[in-house]
């Protein structure tokens, strides 16, 4: 992902800090923002017309939200971005800015339009995550993504990984659109089988279960899994 174009706008000062952890919502006469992440975690829910709100993605570290929806459609949803992290903060910046200085150079254009491709592609492998029929297969994958993001600490002697999940059983239960109920039972039987501990929002994947889900690893995040 290309961030020339925030770089510059970051060095103007042309943005606004969201550093309170407050809930920002996104509605169709304010999709004229670009939101990224400076330091800390946001969830991003997605309202439907019936006031349910789901998970669409979480977002970290110098990633973008928002790009895509500065894209003129008028039927977008309601979402919010929620501060999940102790101290987040969030640096905001007007599509007016942007779109200024790409008249002043062009070439700003293919930073703004990497970002949404960015943004587009993270939103297809969500999508295709909550394709996937079995949610045992959801919740493996979900967990080898929150190792990528969200990793503690590898213990090299017994081989197992701590995350910190910003996201508590219930919500990650929500996250791959399932009920608490069939989150417990996975999550019991994995436990049964030494494949992971889970209490609250700290999860240890055990050897066995990396040595079982191997090619998942290497098919999501290739070398950077031993990084």
């Amino acid at each position: 992902m290309n961030l020339d174009i925030i770089t510059v706008l970051i060095n103007e000062k042309k943005y606004k800090t969201y550093s309170d952890n407050k809930t920002i919502c996104l509605k169709q006469k304010n999709f004229n923002k670009i939101y990224l992440v400076k330091i800390g975690i946001v969830k991003i829910n997605m309202i439907t017309d019936q006031g349910q709100h789901i998970i669409i993605s979480l977002q970290t570290k110098n990633e973008i939200i928002g790009a895509c929806l500065t894209v003129k459609y008028d039927n977008y949803p309601s979402y919010l971005i929620v501060p999940i992290a102790k101290k987040t903060i969030l640096f905001e910046f007007d599509i007016t800015d942007v779109y200024k200085l790409i008249n002043q150079k062009s070439i700003f254009k293919k930073s703004l339009l990497s970002i949404i491709n960015w943004q587009h592609s993270k939103l297809e492998k969500r999508i295709q995550l909550l394709q996937i029929q079995s949610t045992e297969q959801r919740f493996i994958k979900s967990l080898i993504e929150f190792k990528e993001k969200f990793r503690n600490s590898f213990d090299h002697s017994k081989k197992n990984i701590e995350i910190n999940s910003p996201l508590n059983q219930n919500e990650f239960a929500t996250y791959i659109r399932t009920t608490r109920i069939n989150m417990n039972i996975i999550v019991n039987t994995m436990k049964k089988e030494k494949l992971i501990n889970y209490k609250y929002k700290n999860i240890i994947l055990k050897e066995k279960f990396i040595d079982l889900y191997l090619s998942y690893f290497y098919s999501i995040l290739g070398d950077a899994f031993f990084l």
